[in-house]
């Protein structure tokens, strides 16, 4: 049961993705003879789930009633939604050739049609939406929330989470039965573990560099798009951004290609026509944090 909700949640999903450690931090396998408790460390957790996720998770959300102004926005979201559109005719003496073209609207869900009314009726219809994040702090809201789905193997996985995280859904359900549990623990847990990982993983203090890069041409194989890139003194850390330092107009930001070999990309606009090939830039210098298993 998770600290953060008293639920297997996903901060308990992605614990030990990272590796498993005893508790004197020498790493394990689950099943080991002798090992008593097994450990994890949260950043390596964390890296190991964005590779296999690619950075996005997923929540089904209800779409209440299917109107003209969402349908294809629903469609584009629900693979099991299809618009049924048909152009029917109808007598009218104003027009030249008598007729007026009148479009009217069905719905394929799940393999039956449905009209706007009749989907209403059903409680409407449930699309996926997508939770895109970068860094570890962008993922941490989210760990209050049960998986509902995991589609996963040995290289990726497909996670969709509740709704609303397990203490909120607790609360509200409580209030519909009279009763009011409270969210203050949980919250306050919550609140005390982003303050940890914000000091342990985001400060840059004593690793903030300031370097003059110089961007060339990429060579590159044919039929590939070719690009302006750098490289710097050191790996690049990128739970920061990279930026440029100077006072030069710039179409976009610079762009981390490998962040363990510190490559970065100039777009074509700037280098040709705004900042040149020489340019300095600010970014944070990586290093492995120490091992915080828990």
């Amino acid at each position: 049961m998770s600290f953060l909700s008293g639920k297997a949640d996903l901060a308990d999903f992605i614990s030990g993705l990272g590796g498993w450690y005893n508790k004197d931090g020498k790493p394990v396998k689950f099943g080991d003879q002798g090992v008593g408790a097994y450990y994890s460390d949260i950043y390596r957790d964390f890296l190991e789930f964005k590779k296999r996720t690619n950075g996005v998770i997923y929540q089904h959300k209800r779409i209440k009633e299917v109107t003209q102004f969402n349908q294809q926005f629903i469609e584009e979201h629900c693979p099991s939604f299809k618009i049924i559109e048909q152009t029917l005719y109808a007598y009218d003496k104003r027009t030249k050739t008598s007729q007026r073209a009148l479009t009217t609207y069905t719905y394929n869900y799940w393999g039956k049609e449905y009209t706007a009314k009749e989907l209403k009726k059903k409680g409407g219809v449930f699309i996926t939406v997508e939770i895109h994040f970068n860094n570890l702090l962008e993922l941490l809201p989210y760990f209050p929330y049960v998986v509902v789905c995991a589609a996963c193997d040995k290289d990726s996985q497909h996670i969709v989470i509740a709704d609303e995280p397990y203490p909120e859904e607790q609360y509200e359900s409580g209030l519909q039965h009279g009763f009011e549990h409270s969210r203050d623990y949980y919250n306050h847990k919550l609140a005390e573990y982003t303050r940890e990982i914000t000091l342990r993983y985001f400060n840059p203090e004593g690793r903030e560099v300031f370097e003059d890069a110089e961007f060339e041409l990429e060579e590159c194989k044919e039929g590939d798009t070719p690009r302006y890139i750098a490289w710097l003194s050191w790996q690049i850390d990128t739970n920061f951004n990279v930026e440029w330092v100077s006072d030069k107009v710039h179409w976009t930001s610079p762009k981390v290609i490998d962040a363990r070999q510190g490559i970065i990309e100039m777009s074509k606009e700037d280098f040709t026509h705004f900042i040149g090939s020489k340019v300095m830039v600010k970014y944070v210098r990586y290093e492995e944090p120490p091992l915080w298993i828990k």
